[in-house]
C-alpha cells in the first residue's frame, strides 16, 4: 500500500513538472478620455473620465485631460487657492471644463499623477460650470504613460 502511495505522489510531481511554466500579467482595462453630456430634469450635466496615460497614448493627437491648481489674490487682499480640470474627446468631439475653491476637491486634483484615472462631473450651464464630483483612482488596471 505504501509503495502506491509512494508510486502516485512521484507521478503527480512528474506530471508537475512537465507542465510548462504559465504567466499571468493581471486585469487590463484601457480607458481613453470619454467626456459624456446628459441631462437630469432640465439641468444639463457633463462627466469626463479617462487614465490620463490611456489618453496621451491614444491614436489621436488632440485628445487629453488637464487639471491645473492655483492661488489667486482679489483687490480686497484674499488669496484663494482654485482648480480646474478641462478635456477634448476626440472620438467624439467633445470639450469639457469645470472650475472649484473647494478645498477637498483641491487635495483630490493633487493626488494626480501621469498615470492616474481620473473623473469629474459638472452642471453645465452658461454663467458657471462648478465641479460637483471629482475621484482619482491609481490601479494597475491602467496602462503606464510612454513618451
Amino acid at each position: 500500500m505504501r509503495t502506491r502511495f509512494t508510486f502516485i505522489v512521484a507521478m503527480a510531481a512528474v506530471v508537475l513538472l512537465a507542465m510548462p511554466a504559465r504567466s499571468y500579467a493581471g486585469a487590463k482595462q484601457s480607458a481613453p478620455v470619454t467626456v459624456i453630456p446628459y441631462t437630469i430634469g432640465s439641468t444639463p450635466w457633463v462627466t469626463v473620465y479617462g487614465s490620463l496615460a490611456d489618453t496621451r497614448n491614444s491614436a489621436d493627437n488632440t485628445s487629453y485631460i488637464t487639471c491645473s491648481i492655483g492661488a489667486y489674490s482679489y483687490a480686497d487682499g484674499t488669496v484663494l487657492p482654485s482648480a480646474n480640470c478641462q478635456a477634448y474627446d476626440a472620438v467624439h468631439n467633445l470639450s469639457a471644463y469645470c472650475y472649484t475653491t473647494n478645498p477637498v476637491m483641491i487635495q483630490t486634483i493633487q493626488s494626480i499623477t501621469g498615470d492616474s484615472y481620473v473623473n469629474f462631473y459638472y452642471a453645465s450651464s452658461s454663467t458657471t460650470s462648478t465641479c460637483t464630483g471629482m475621484s482619482v483612482t491609481k490601479s494597475s488596471m491602467y496602462s503606464p504613460k510612454t513618451p
